[in-house]
């Protein structure tokens, strides 16, 4: 059995263009702050909670895979240009992703992502959003490919179409380059077999239902916009048991409170101080180098 799910794992590095790991169970704690006082004279600070896993079934007969990735998470916002939000906005999701080679240097990934974006208890009142993706690999060589595609979700603020433009790249031994964007890239440096170093940039862009407007029966929505550049060091406590100690800044930061499908779409539309944030990462990983 070892000797198969090692086996699994090469046809996965095959298939996932060059991806350096897979992050199999990972669990997130971020909390970030503004530096100053915001346009109100009033601060703002938020936590950030994720859970996630990522299940590989993989089919040897034309090394095609099924990628189950299951999640949750919960945000903690507090703010005073943010009237009446609930106590946490909290997401589950269940994306399931089909990867195929159609040639020797392309391969295709469709991504199905069913998802619920609500509050506290009412995760799934009235908060489900579809999502999809579409992404093609180009194998340019053994070291490096490139990725093309496109995403859309059906967020509350209406349909979100996004271009999607990746890169996997081994530098050399010790370097590597990897990430879709707009949403994150990674730029990860090994000193020894257990430490890593390196940069990374995240941007995230999600909408959930946060409750109603003064007490009346009109649901409104907070969308959430946040960039983020980090620094991070990624220490192997046992050779799959990875805990990741990260700090930066965020850029652009907005918090929007709307009414779906209504004009115009934001009643309060904020653009907060960048912040410091911190965050902590227990995986467990399987390294493909």
């Amino acid at each position: 059995m070892k000797y198969i799910f090692i086996t699994l794992l090469i046809l996965w590095n095959e298939i996932a263009a060059c991806q350096p790991y897979l992050d199999l169970i990972n669990i997130r704690c971020q909390a970030g702050h503004d530096v100053g006082l915001g346009s109100n004279n009033s601060s703002n600070k938020f936590s950030y909670y994720n859970a996630s896993l990522n299940l590989p079934l993989i089919f040897k007969k034309d090394s095609s895979m099924i990628v189950l990735s299951p999640f949750a998470e919960r945000w903690d916002i507090s703010s005073n240009d943010l009237n009446n939000l609930p106590g946490s906005l909290q997401s589950f999701a269940f994306p399931v992703t089909t990867i195929f080679p159609i040639s020797s240097n392309w391969t295709i990934g469709v991504t199905t992502i069913p998802r619920w974006n609500g509050y506290e208890s009412k995760v799934f009142d009235n908060s489900f959003q579809l999502g999809a993706a579409v992404l093609a690999t180009y194998k340019k060589g053994n070291n490096i490919r490139y990725k093309f595609g496109l995403y859309y979700n059906d967020e509350f603020s209406g349909a979100f179409f996004m271009p999607l433009f990746g890169i996997e790249w081994r530098i050399n031994e010790k370097n590597n380059l990897f990430g879709v964007l707009p949403g994150h890239l990674v730029f990860e440096h090994k000193v020894a077999n257990r430490f890593y170093y390196g940069a990374s940039f995240r941007s995230i862009t999600n909408t959930y239902q946060a409750g109603y407007i003064n007490y009346s029966l009109i649901r409104k929505y907070l969308r959430v916009q946040d960039n983020q550049l980090a620094l991070f060091a990624d220490i192997y406590i046992s050779k799959n048991i990875l805990l990741t100690l990260e700090t930066g800044h965020s850029v652009v930061r907005k918090f929007r409170l709307g009414v779906e499908k209504e004009k115009p779409k934001y009643f309060i539309d904020k653009k907060m101080n960048p912040g410091l944030l911190f965050k902590a990462f227990l995986a467990y990983r399987i390294r493909f180098r």
